[in-house]
Parts: structure tokens; sequence; C-alpha cells
């Protein structure tokens, strides 16, 4: 059926394309930019790694070039070594006395000096040279220590001597390389320190350039790159090299103090990390191909565009896909609207269109519907009121229901009932006509605005005639006592001011303060009491609990008397129960009846009971107890017995009502599980079924079962597929639509979510058991 329906709209199928693919592009967007931005993130990475391991060598250079200078300093202003200077041929004994002393000394400052491969210093005057070790004839000295080129020995002697050193390195350029495979860095400092800078000799401090070029030794320059320190002056000093090109890149491009810097070299692009010292303004370098520096950053790419690629591929078939899939579900609600439009619903061959035009209509009808209600709602909260004052809501969910749904407030722990009777000049006896209807209407609208300006929000309004309004006071948290005398001021004040300002005349009749919403209808009939009491129509505020009680008759008007058959009927126990006190309170407590008054209330309360009797089909032990009333036994045993049968009569109520909704639940499941295949199957069809409200149903059926309906529906449903999984060959797709399901993919998360398994994998699970 998909399959016909997509082909007779192929625009549906590529609207549901398109749309997928647009919601598919949007992750792959975001995840473009964020590709972005990590690219830059790792190259940022790789070039504060590179610097890194650069500062790291310069630090360590650095420290052994101030022990070098160090070392220099200490030499040079060592006064016997200076004496030496002085010394000239021919030399005596005391001169060679003077040579040991300088070579004791220099011994003792080459202590810990691993890092220094040979500290000398040439004398000019006498051509020695002294070592930490022995004293040598300069010669001598050159071709058996320092192993140099033969024929440069003049060369050496210019290059100490010729002109005046303040601390400088050298690289050694008379190595011999077949005599000395181990180039050092010289530093030469000419002797004496004086300002006249007029050189006598020279003190040399050699180091080993391998030391320089270990520190380079973590770097991978098998796929070509260079790795060089150069010294203020654009020297190489040391590194590993490539002599063939190293002179064209050693300095260009390298002002700055640190770089990362792409170039073209021999026809290949190489990456130049660079940082300068601070202290002496060496530079150290490290050329590497841009494809080593990067080869992280290059996989990262890889990684990613392989990634985007197979994604969209992806989501281009998941798209395709569930267009098919999800097209479904649209031929459903087309024809469900069908079903329940009949031949109103809009005659259009696209199936959006339908649906649009269809919700249309029936928004349409909603909102005329809404309207209708709305015009409705001061009719019904008038009624709410007036049933609540009235005492005819049985329940406080229906309490809730109707406050809900009118808007009102009634929230507190302290409730009071006032009843104001409106006067005009001075006399009740007026005929009501439409211009005396207006002006009552315009008086309730000045006490209406007087009320406000006292009490705020706290209170409620109803009309209860033309002449009297009921208002209902709450509060929070206070006593009883704290709430009359709050009351009493503000009443009185009212009063006082409605008659100095508008000269309006009213009588107030006002009830007890009562604990809960369900006990409003004693206040207002406590206050009807009250205000029914007012003789005096000039000055009239009277409490119910101020008027006399008649002692001479009992307390159990004809509606109280419904009220209370009407709760034990309902099996409400805890309401009954507050009846019964208020009967008590208001017989024993508040009047004196007599005995005789008093016999006649029990035999009240016992014709009440008998005409209860009658809805119970045991009433064998109710009978027991009403035989127990007796005139020899004390009124309060006898209303104990009053009290025992109610809640006796209550018991039994319950416990038929729970036999009732057994029986009510085992019809509702027996039809779930008749119909549980029907995709339709919902609360609102099933409470239809039972002439049950939806509200009503499930708050029933949580009641009843523990779970909510849609949790025990979607119970069933699996259920019954777990049996076909395990049991029939039947694809999942057939599944799901046999067991209630619009698609397969919401069976499926429906499956998961219960189970915790696909149901694939169950199958998988059931076959692999059973071979």
């Amino acid at each position: 059926m998909v399959r016909f329906y997509n082909q007779r709209n192929p625009k549906l199928l590529m609207h549901f394309v398109l749309s997928y693919i647009c919601i598919l592009l949007l992750p792959l967007f975001v995840g473009l930019q964020s590709y972005q931005v990590a690219l830059s993130i790792v190259k940022e990475d790789i070039r504060k790694s590179n610097l890194s391991m650069l500062n790291q060598t310069k630090e360590i250079v650095d420290h052994q070039l101030q022990q070098v200078e160090t070392l220099s300093m200490q030499i040079a202003t060592n006064s016997r070594i200076n004496a030496l200077l002085n010394l000239k041929q021919p030399l005596n004994h005391s001169a060679y006395y003077d040579f040991s002393v300088a070579i004791r000394d220099l011994s003792r400052y080459m202590i810990n000096r691993d890092f220094i491969s040979s500290v000398y210093i040439y004398l000019k005057n006498t051509n020695y040279v002294v070592t930490h070790e022995t004293l040598y004839p300069g010669d001598i000295y050159y071709d058996s220590v320092l192993k140099y080129n033969k024929n440069e020995y003049e060369k050496w002697k210019e290059i100490l001597t010729n002109r005046y050193y303040i601390g400088e390195y050298i690289p050694d350029t008379l190595v011999d390389s077949e005599t000395n495979d181990s180039p050092v860095i010289t530093y030469i400092q000419s002797l004496p320190l004086s300002y006249l800078q007029k050189s006598q000799g020279a003190l040399a401090i050699s180091f080993n350039k391998e030391y320089l070029t270990k520190l380079f030794s973590s770097l991978d320059l098998s796929k070509g790159g260079w790795a060089y320190i150069l010294d203020s002056n654009g020297t190489i000093m040391a590194g590993i090299l490539n002599p063939d090109i190293i002179d064209n890149v050693a300095i260009q491009g390298l002002e700055n103090d640190e770089g990362f810097v792409k170039k073209h070299i021999a026809d290949k692009e190489m990456i130049i990390t660079y940082t300068t010292s601070s202290y002496n303004h060496w530079k150290y370098v490290i050329v590497l191909p841009s494809e080593i520096v990067f080869e992280r950053l290059n996989y990262f790419k890889r990684i990613n565009w392989t990634i985007f690629f197979f994604t969209l591929i992806f989501g281009v078939a998941i798209a395709i896909f569930l267009a098919y899939k999800n097209s479904k579900p649209l031929v459903n609600i087309v024809r469900q609207l069908k079903e329940f439009l009949g031949d109103d619903i809009p005659k259009e061959h696209d199936a959006f269109s339908v649906i649009n035009g269809s919700v249309l209509q029936l928004i349409a009808s909603n909102k005329s519907l809404q309207e209708d209600m709305k015009n409705q709602k001061p009719l019904i909260q008038a009624g709410f009121l007036d049933k609540l004052f009235k005492g005819q809501i049985y329940n406080e969910e229906e309490l809730n229901a109707f406050s809900s749904y009118i808007g009102l407030n009634i929230n507190g722990n302290k409730f009071i009932v006032l009843l104001l009777r409106i006067y005009n000049n001075d006399s009740m006896d007026i005929s009501i006509n439409r211009e005396i209807i207006q002006e009552l209407n315009a008086t309730k609208a000045i006490l209406r605005s007087t009320l406000l300006k006292y009490l705020d929000d706290k209170m409620i309004f109803h009309d209860v005639d033309n002449r009297t309004i009921a208002i209902l006071l709450t509060a929070n948290n206070v006593n009883n006592t704290y709430f009359f005398n709050y009351n009493q001021k503000i009443i009185n004040d009212i009063k006082n001011e409605l008659f100095s300002v508008y000269n309006m005349k009213i009588s107030v009749g006002i009830g007890e303060p009562c604990d809960g919403p369900m006990d409003i209808w004693h206040s207002f009939e406590q206050a009807e009491q009250a205000l029914n009491y007012v003789t005096d129509t000039n000055d009239a505020i009277v409490w119910y609990q101020n008027i006399p009680k008649e002692s001479d008759i009992y307390y159990y008007p004809l509606d109280f008397e419904q009220r209370l058959i009407n709760y034990v009927k309902a099996g409400d126990l805890i309401q009954v129960q507050k009846l019964l006190s208020i009967i008590y309170e208001e017989n024993f407590i508040s009047r004196s009846l007599s005995i005789y008054m008093s016999k006649e209330l029990i035999y009240e309360l016992k014709s009440t009971i008998i005409k209860l009797m009658s809805q119970f089909a045991d009433q064998d032990a109710i009978k027991k107890i009403v035989k127990s009333i007796d005139v020899s036994n004390t009124i309060e045993q006898n209303f104990k017995l009053v009290e025992t049968i109610f809640s006796k009569m209550c018991e039994l109520v319950q416990q038929q009502k729970s036999n009732n909704n057994l029986e009510l639940m085992n019809n509702i499941k027996k039809y779930i599980d008749t119909n549980y295949m029907h995709q339709d199957l919902g609360l609102y069809k099933v409470s239809s079924q039972f002439n049950l409200s939806e509200g009503y149903f499930s708050h029933l059926f949580k009641e009843q079962t523990g779970i909510n309906f849609t949790d025990y529906l979607e119970k069933v449903r699996l259920d019954h597929a777990c049996k076909l999984l395990k049991n029939t060959e039947l694809n999942i797709n057939d599944i799901a639509e046999m067991v209630g399901y619009n698609s397969a993919q919401s069976f499926r998360r429906a499956f998961k979510r219960i189970y915790g398994i696909s149901p694939t994998a169950l199958r998988k699970g059931n076959s692999t058991t059973t071979s």
C-alpha cells in the first residue's frame, strides 16, 4: 500500500526525502564548522609542541653557557693567573712555581664541569699554554692536544691574540677531520680584563658541538629536514644539517623572536619553527617537511572527510528509507480523518492538503466550541458556586476539576462565608422591575469595588439573589481567633465606608470558619441563619456564633439529610463522619435539647438509615445494629450506634464499588485483548465504549491496575509481539502492523525501551536457544 501510495504521490515522497536531507545537512554543516575550528586547534597544538621542544633546548643551552661565562669570569679575575701574563722568557724557578699554583687553581675550577671538554690559557709573552693539568709550550699543545691542522699554528695564535675578545663564541674552523672527529665550540675571553682592551693572552673554554646536536635527537629527520643553532651574528654554531642547501635558508626570514613559517626549499614545502634566546640572542631552528609536521593534522583531515562522505551517503539512504516508511502513517491519518469527518473532508488529492484542510476544519469547530464554552463559563461558575455553597459537590476530585476549569483558586486551610444583603430606602418591600434591577446591579458593582479595595484577591463573589451576595474568604495557616478578629475589623470598615460614601446600608450574616473546601456549605448555611436573624436593618453584622440557638427543636434539616444520604451512597466515610459530628455539635453542644427532642432526633436518624437499607443486598448486619437502638439507652449510646451503622454502610458501599470496578476492569481488559491490533485503539475509544469520561476512565484504570492505560496497552501489544517473534518467521514490519503500531520505527523504540533489546536481538537469542 505504501508503494502504491507513493507511486501516486511522488511529490509526497520527494517532500519527505528533501526534508530529511535538510535535517541531515544542518548537523553536517555544524560539523564542518567544528572541523575548521578543530583544524585550527590541532595546527596550533603542533606549533606549540615544536616551540616547546625548542624552548626546552634553548633553556638547557642557556644554562650551560651561563656556567661557561661564570667559569670564565672566575678564572679571568684570579690574580695568580693574571700574574702569569706579565712573565717573559727566559723563565726562572719562581715562574715555574707560579705556573704550578695557577694549574692547581684551574683544576679546582674544573670540578663538576662535565659539560666542558677543555680549558686553557694562552700566554702571549711566553708562548706557553696553561691547562688544569700541566704547562705546555704553544706549538706542542697545538699539535698534541688540540690536533688542529698542522699548517695553521700561526693562524691559531693570531685568532687568540690579534684582537681583544670580550666573551665570544667561535666555531672550530681549524679542526683536522682526519685527526680530530670531535669538533668543538670555543668561548674566548682576552686577558687581562681591562678597559684598555690590550691583549696579553686569552682564556679559551671549549665544549663539544655534539652536546648541542644531541639536544635534537628526539626529532625524526630521516625523511628530510634540519635542526641547527645560530649565534647572534647568524653563524651556525651546531646542528644536524644538509650542507648543500642550508646556507640559503639559515638566516632568511628569521627576523622575529619566534616563528612558525611555511617556505619552499629545493622545490619542497618546509615548515621552519624557530625561537630566540633572550640571554644571548642565539636562534634555535627546526626545518621539517610539511607532511611530517602536519602528519597528525593530515590524518585528522582524512578521517573527518571519510566520516563526512560516509555519513552523507548513509544519511541520504536513511532519508529515502524513512520517506517510504513515514508516508504510511499519513495514509492512515487521511483514512481516519475520512472516517471521522465523512463527507465533510476536504476534496484534495494531496495528502498534506487533505490533512491541512481537515485540521483547519477541526480547529474552526474547536474554536467555535471554545467560544461557546467561554460564553457559558460565567453560568458554569455561578452553577458551580451554587452547588459548592449548598453542599452538592460530594468529592474533592469533582471540586478540583470544576475549579480548575473555570479558573477559580479555592486554596487554603481556612474558609469563611459572608452573606451581604443590600437595602434601599430603608425598606425591603420594593417591587422588582427593570429599573430596580439596573439600580441593584449598579449597587452590587459599587459593593464589589469596595470589597476588592479591602479584601484584594482573597475572596470569591456569588450572587445568591437580587439583593444578596455570598462572599467566600480564604486564608492559610491562621487560627480561628485571628481569622475572626481580622475579618470583624474589615467588615466593619467596609460597612462604614459604604454608608458614609454611598449612603448604602447592608446587613451581614457570617458563618463560622471551616477547615476545608468540602465544608464551605456549612459556613454558608450558618451565614444564612445569621442573616435571617437580622432584625435591625440600619446596623446589622451578625456572627452565627453569637445568635441564640433554639432548644425546643432539633437541628436536622431536609437538605442536610439528603446530603448525608448522598455521601453514604458515595461511600465517603470522612464526609459522613463530619456531618454526624455537625449534627452532634449542633444538637447536643450548641443546644440544650429536651430528652424528648433528643429521642426524636435519634428516630429521624434511624429513619434515614431505613431509607438507605434498600441499597444493600446484605442487610442483616445493619438490622442487628438498628435493633440495638433503644429508648433505654442514653442519647450518647444511641448516637454511637447511629455512627456505627453509617460507617458500616460506607464500608459496604466501598466493597460493592470495588466489586463493580473489578468486573468493569475485567471487561475492559477483555476488550483490549480482543482489539489491541487496531491502530486507532486508545483512551478515547475505550472510554467511549464503556460510556465513561476519559478523565474518570484514566483515574479508575490507574487505581484498579496500578499502571497507566497507555502503558498497559503497550504491554499487551508487545507481549503479543514477543510471541510472534518467537513462534513465527514474520518480518518486523508485519509484526509491528499486526500488534497495532503505525510504523516499525515506533514499534522498535517501544520494544527497546520496555525489554532493553531490539526485536531482532530477541528473535536471534530465541533461535540460538532453540538450536
